[in-house]
């Protein structure tokens, strides 16, 4: 059976993605596969009472590769979090942003897909620009 949906939790009991970006495929395998295979980083959850505020916060800070709302919460793809987790909430305590969990989460299909987006947008940008060169 064949199945298309935007919907990563109805993804979630797929048995095979391939997920589709400007009519590329950008990635295929299991869910299981898509997190075990995922090298681009490790995955933070930030939840605190002014998420917006957290989120502008940790954007562009060293070490944290890309940051995203979900819902109520952010999640913050990191370099190391055994480092940059201390940093951030040192960031937090020093603007008076309380934040209830800073805490490593398994990626979610949604975190996949966002950050293979991504790193294909990054992909495209190094050829557009080593064909300039």
């Amino acid at each position: 059976m064949f199945v298309t949906t935007h919907y990563m939790d109805e993804a979630e009991h797929c048995n095979t993605l391939g997920l589709i970006y400007n009519g590329r495929l950008i990635a295929f395998g299991s869910p299981t596969e898509l997190r075990a295979n995922m090298r681009a980083g490790e995955m933070l959850e930030v939840v605190c009472p002014e998420p917006v505020r957290a989120l502008r916060r940790v954007q562009g800070m060293d070490g944290v590769l890309s940051a995203g709302l979900f819902g109520d919460r952010v999640h913050v793809l990191v370099e190391d979090v055994p480092r940059q987790a201390p940093d951030i909430r040192a960031a937090f305590a020093a603007e008076g942003l309380a934040a209830y969990r800073v805490e490593p989460i398994p990626f979610s299909l949604e975190d996949l897909f966002v950050t293979f987006i991504e790193m294909e947008e990054q992909g495209k940008r190094a050829r557009e620009l080593g064909g300039q060169l």
